[in-house]
């Protein structure tokens, strides 16, 4: 069956973030100063002649993690069609049915149906079978290129491997006592396994239980099943729930997302009753006792923990389900985002109902289940929510109040009172197209900043308005410079630089800083690099890769974010490395007007990952700059790559400022 059409934004949101700033971006932005004024289409970056060699893929930057992604694809291909084959059955057409099947049933995913239908969609929207599904199913080959372009899907197939080693309940276990009781593991030193090990070290042990191997595992396959959900976030948000027992927490945020506002599906949601309703013991345990919930709360709650720290340290976004009941301990766990996770943004979704409203429903929830909740965690509930929001609200970067009372929520104020009651505008945080792989999309880029104190002999020599020299005696750069050609570097023209004092330093950009560039990458004789030689010091990147380049009033170079690579992979160690994140809008095809009119600056491609999709040679638009029969220009900046048989333009977006963090 096919599933219903899923409902798209209406033409008010898209009109809305064409408009100056929507009262939520005024309210994150950073940035301060007025936007950079516009390039006029004369003023083409003076770049010179594109250097006459390009790298081979096995030359270029970032062979080697893409040369283990295709490895790691070839194996995986026979494991795919026994994947699909197992869903489709003997018809070889996945149906949608089919598909909703293994997400409830086999796979016990926290997804409705809404979101599943929105992620089956992506198959089409992703390019599979021309952007259309049949009524009958998807074949293999629109499954395959479905997985490609959809992280979610790559989750579904991954999890659908796991569940065919099941966990089994062992004969005799004592429903009597918890499951942390059950499979405690009390032998010392403490073992760990999996591919959590370093996080399960990290716990604290005086309260937590060490688990047996096979629990481990088990626990590693549920945990996986929540976290994989979507790519790295340069800016990500944690979002928790705030409010008294009975406001309809869990079918406010489910109404957000069935109306596109908070898509679920691209959002880890951490919620400890998941996990307690995804272990195998959890049926036996509601039936025999209304103890359910305690019996699986340790191990739910160590579960979550985990879950947590590694969807952020993957920086996506995450959803922390719960009531914010205990204010001063939250104060901490904000902090402490705040202090390890300083990319994160917080917010608190604050839903809320009448006193009359809240009790009519746990009175009808009592009666279904059989449970009466005390009077006086009824009063607690209902009176610590404002102490908690007080309390957290100065922690945190946007708090929205949500009425709850009906059938459909209303968007009450956030942080300051919003007198538009717009739901868009926490659609625009929350809600991002996904649009494939390069070329329908670019993956983010990720910079390194360029410690240029590191050594007594500087980086840069010289630099001017067109181009910037190298100090091909700097230490960092003896593996390389017997291959560089040329040690001057072209250069963009310059852009003012207008970000906020407080987000310079979380952006790399020097205090100094106030102008910058883009540096293209060196003219090198790829094939003079030995095979294995060791490029990864962040010098070696300005060379191979291009930088941006910072430079104080008098013109000084003063510093310098290097190009690393492309920030791809879903399950990528990302909040704990050094660097940041420029993420792309949607391609943009460029007219062979504007195509000539960007002939001179364009520079060979480096990155392997672009290189094998195609992309030969690319050059960056800067901020505000026009160019030929494109409509607005990009205020953020844009890379162009010329392609075989088209040339597109990716323009940097921002989720606040809608600037790139530069400027």
């Amino acid at each position: 069956m096919r599933p219903p059409p899923v409902e798209t934004p209406a033409d008010w949101m898209s009109q809305a973030l064409r408009g100056i700033v929507d009262p939520l971006a005024q309210m994150l932005r950073l940035c301060q100063g007025a936007r950079p004024p516009p390039i006029s289409r004369s003023a083409s970056p003076a770049v010179g002649k594109p250097c006459a060699e390009s790298p081979l893929i096995h030359q270029a930057v970032g062979f080697a993690e893409y040369d283990r992604n295709v490895s790691a694809t070839q194996l995986e291909h026979t494991l795919l069609r026994k994947t699909f084959t197992e869903l489709s059955g003997e018809d070889e057409l996945l149906s949608y049915d089919e598909f909703w099947a293994a997400l409830t049933q086999t796979l016990r995913f926290d997804l409705s149906e809404a979101e599943a239908q929105r992620v089956w969609s992506r198959v089409a929207a992703s390019g599979g079978g021309g952007g259309e599904l049949s009524a009958a199913g998807i074949t293999y080959e629109q499954f395959l290129h479905g997985v490609s372009n959809v992280p979610f899907l790559r989750n579904v197939v991954s999890q659908y491997k796991l569940v065919e080693t099941k966990f089994e309940v062992p004969e005799g276990y004592d429903y009597s006592r918890s499951t942390n009781e059950n499979y405690a593991d009390a032998s010392e030193p403490r073992r760990f396994y999996g591919c959590h090990q370093a996080l399960r070290e990290g716990l604290d042990y005086s309260y937590h239980t060490n688990y047996t191997e096979a629990r481990q595992y088990w626990q590693d396959q549920a945990i996986l099943s929540v976290v994989a959900r979507t790519k790295p976030k340069r800016t990500p948000w944690i979002v928790y729930t705030c409010g008294p027992m009975g406001a309809g927490k869990g079918y406010a945020l489910s109404w957000m997302s069935k109306h596109g506002y908070f898509p679920l599906e691209d959002i880890v949601h951490i919620d400890p009753d998941h996990f307690k309703k995804l272990m195998p013991e959890w049926e036996e345990y509601t039936r025999r006792s209304d103890r359910a919930g305690d019996m699986c709360h340790r191990e739910s709650g160590f579960m979550q923990e985990i879950a947590q720290e590694v969807a952020m340290r993957n920086s996506q976004n995450i959803w922390v389900d719960g009531s914010l009941r205990d204010g001063p301990w939250f104060v901490k766990v904000f902090q402490d985002v705040r202090r390890r996770f300083q990319k994160y943004k917080i917010a608190i979704f604050a839903v809320s109902a009448s006193e009359e409203v809240v009790r009519k429903r746990i009175a009808a929830r009592a009666s279904q289940t059989g449970r009466a909740v005390p009077e006086h965690l009824i009063k607690a509930s209902l009176q610590s929510v404002a102490s908690s929001l007080e309390m957290l609200t100065p922690l945190s970067d946007f708090v929205a109040r949500i009425s709850n009372e009906t059938s459909t929520p209303v968007l009450e104020a956030y942080i300051r009172i919003n007198a538009s009651r717009d739901w868009g505008l926490v659609q625009a945080q929350f809600a991002q197209p996904e649009m494939g792989t390069f070329p329908n999309s670019l993956a983010p880029l990720a910079l390194v900043q360029v410690d240029l104190d590191d050594s007594a002999t500087p980086l840069f020599t010289d630099a001017n308005a067109t181009r910037a020299v190298v100090n091909l005696d700097h230490p960092s750069l003896a593996n390389l410079r017997g291959a560089v050609r040329s040690a001057k570097l072209a250069l963009s023209p310059r852009s003012p630089i207008t970000l906020h004092p407080e987000a310079r330093a979380a952006a790399g950009v020097p205090e100094c800083a106030a102008s910058f560039a883009f540096a293209y990458p060196a003219a090198l004789s790829w094939g003079l690099l030995e095979e294995g030689v060791d490029l990864s010091h962040a010098a070696c990147n300005v060379l191979t890769a291009g930088a941006f380049v910072f430079f104080d009033a008098r013109g000084g170079i003063c510093g310098v974010c290097a190009v690393c690579g492309l920030a791809e992979a879903e399950c990528a160690d990302v909040a704990s490395r050094s660097y940041y994140m420029l993420q792309f809008s949607a391609p943009v095809l460029l007219s062979p007007s504007a195509v000539a009119h960007l002939k001179p600056r364009m520079q060979p491609v480096t990155l392997a990952a672009l290189l094998a999709k195609g992309a030969k040679q690319f050059g960056w638009i800067a901020p505000g700059e026009k160019l030929p029969d494109v409509g607005l220009p990009s205020l953020a900046g844009a890379f162009v790559y010329d392609m075989v048989d088209r040339t597109i333009l990716f323009s940097v977006v921002d989720e606040y400022s809608m600037r790139a963090p530069f400027f």
